[in-house]
């Protein structure tokens, strides 16, 4: 009986195709192709909208329930990259069935938008275009007229407020095509369960029934007998199994959560130490694709019992072709993804050209006249991690429909700000200088962080840009004491080497705090201590430089609004849906009441 168990499983795990030699384990292909296609551990779905022309605008989608009025509050902001504009819809807010408004637009002019699509994870669920995506609309504000042609549905927007209320019944519509997925979701994966798990009868009932123990099972199904060079490639073929994983999974993760991440970043942090990095975007990682992961593994470890347990499976070629090829494919396609998110053309592109812009207008400090007044004056230079003027009100310069930082905004307006219109505005970012501490070095140096292929002293962390002057060194010549603070370790991302050798400054830190018995020495939130620890701890150092008979710089650098989600300290307010949203609302109330603080002491 036992016997025509294990043949007749034997028969459905390694079908053949009738008239041929050729095999393939059928679980196999199933398990790569489910991995690979349906969404695993999604708790949102995403609504984008494809534009027809290419336009460059920033999009609105706003959600209420129970005919309630719209809401600033409720509302979700999306700027068009490569003519899309895309909005993630949390479980909380879909489980709720909302109703939805649409601005697909900021600017006065045509729009054409091809389609709109709701997709779950990598899954499209539900398509709008031509006369389906019309219907859709249920009534419009500011629009002058809707067409169907050939290439989308063209929009005339009035002014930069168009505004499209789509169709009441949407949100269920939603509803009904993503659970629909997941039934078929469920489906494909009580099959792929069961065909693994009689994999894994087959391999262990030889084992249990027999063979009397484990090393005889083991050595009449080892591989020595397999030729080496298909040892090689069934150990490839996990090797690029294990990558594609590994690629896809973090290509992913990067993309969901840092937009325009660049390949200059990626590699300069591989290059300097990573000391310091806060564990709560590894645990995010983890969080986001343990399943994926064990997933993976455990067919892996299924398909190599099964090719242990099925002599004949295993060695025929046919099987061995198809899982290098298979492997192969998959870490390709990881590869392919990956680049795409990382422009990884447009780099090589720029590695391989040469520019003469800095040459032409960078002006060196050592080769300009800078003069001191008598009484130096002292600076306190804030950086605020991840704070964009983005955060602000459409109407005051940003691209929000309620203003996320109006202290802040505030502060821009009694103050000299940089702005390229009459608002509060602010300056893109260049290539190179927008992250951490490519900003930091481009703020006070004025050059990019720019890597070059083949490498530099940042390897060896023993120089950091030799031979830049920053505005550390300037001030450090002129007599200035200077500090750092952070509330993380200074050293990630090479920070401390950049801090001490371009302009000596004293550092505090992480290591600082604990030393000096400000919190536990196991004291550890978010990167280090929080931002409402900093600022106090701030008061602290300024007051004690302020004291002694020389001017001082003092430098500091928040963290609270690192992405993902930012930290939400004890002291700040759930006034917006989104946590990140009531981070910047808080991180702006406390660099306010700080530089207030500042204003009325004696040495402002």
């Amino acid at each position: 009986m036992l016997l025509k168990i294990r043949d007749t499983i034997k028969r459905i795990l390694s079908c053949s195709i009738p008239g041929t030699k050729f095999s393939f384990f059928t679980p196999y292909v199933l398990a790569i192709i489910f991995v690979m296609v349906f969404p695993i551990n999604t708790s949102e779905y995403t609504i984008e909208i494809h534009y027809g022309n290419d336009i460059s605008t920033i999009a609105e989608l706003f959600y209420t329930y129970n005919n309630a009025e719209w809401s600033a509050q409720r509302s979700l902001s999306s700027e068009t990259a490569d003519s899309v504009a895309s909005f993630s819809i949390s479980e909380n807010i879909g489980a709720l069935a909302p109703a939805y408004r649409l601005d697909p637009s900021n600017t006065a002019e045509e729009i054409i938008i091809d389609s709109i699509k709701i997709k779950y994870g990598n899954l499209t669920a539900k398509k709008y275009a031509g006369s389906a995506l019309k219907a859709l609309i249920q009534s419009k504000e500011n629009i002058g007229r809707i067409a169907v042609r050939d290439d989308g549905l063209h929009l005339k927007a009035l002014n930069i407020d168009s505004q499209l209320i789509l169709d009441k019944n949407l949100s269920a519509a939603i509803k009904a095509a993503i659970d629909n997925l997941i039934r078929i979701r469920l489906v494909v994966t009580v099959t792929l369960v069961f065909l693994l798990l009689m994999t894994m009868i087959a391999y262990f009932s030889e084992i249990v029934f027999f063979t009397k123990t484990l090393p005889q099972f083991l050595e009449k199904h080892h591989l020595e007998k397999l030729p080496i060079p298909r040892k090689i490639f069934y150990f490839l073929s996990v090797l690029f199994i294990c990558a594609a994983t590994i690629i896809y999974t973090v290509g992913q993760f990067l993309s969901d959560n840092f937009n325009g991440l660049s390949l200059d970043e990626i590699i300069f942090h591989l290059k300097v130490p990573m000391k310091g990095t806060s564990t709560d975007m590894v645990d995010k990682y983890f969080e986001s694709f343990t399943l994926f992961l064990v997933v993976t593994a455990v067919i892996l470890l299924l398909i190599t019992a099964a090719l242990a347990r099925f002599k004949t499976l295993r060695n025929q070629k046919a099987t061995n072709t198809v899982s290098i090829l298979l492997a192969f494919a998959l870490f390709v396609c990881s590869i392919i993804n990956f680049s795409t998110k990382i422009d990884l053309v447009e780099y090589i592109n720029a590695q391989m050209s040469s520019s003469s812009f800095i040459e032409e207008h960078y002006a060196s400090p050592d080769e300009v006249t800078l003069t001191f007044p008598e009484k130096k004056r002292n600076l306190i230079y804030i950086f605020l991690e991840s704070m964009e003027s983005t955060f602000i009100s459409k109407e005051e310069g940003g691209a929000m429909k309620t203003n996320l930082i109006p202290e802040l905004t505030e502060l821009a307006k009694e103050n000299i700000n940089f702005s390229e219109n009459d608002k509060t505005g602010g300056a893109a970012a260049t290539s190179s200088a927008s992250w951490t501490i490519a900003a930091m070095v481009a703020q006070t140096s004025g050059l990019p962080l720019l890597i070059p292929i083949d490498g530099n002293a940042y390897g060896e962390y023993s120089s950091f840009l030799p031979g830049a002057v920053s505005l550390g060194e300037i001030l450090e010549k002129n007599g200035y004491s200077q500090e750092i603070m952070v509330g993380s370790d200074l050293s990630f991302g090479g920070r401390r080497l950049y801090f001490s050798q371009h302009g000596n400054y004293q550092a505090y830190d992480l290591a600082t705090a604990r030393e000096k018995g400000k919190i536990d020495p196991d004291y550890y939130v978010w990167w280090g201590f929080e931002d409402k620890k900093l600022f106090s701890y701030a008061k602290e150092e300024i007051t004690r430089l302020a004291g002694q008979d020389k001017p001082f710089n003092f430098t500091m650098l928040t963290a609270d609004t690192h992405h993902i989600g930012g930290y939400l300290c004890e002291d700040c307010k759930m006034e917006h849906d989104a946590q990140y949203e009531n981070v910047l609302s808080c991180s702006s109330r406390q660099v306010a009441s700080f530089v207030k603080w500042i204003q009325t002491q004696d040495f402002y």
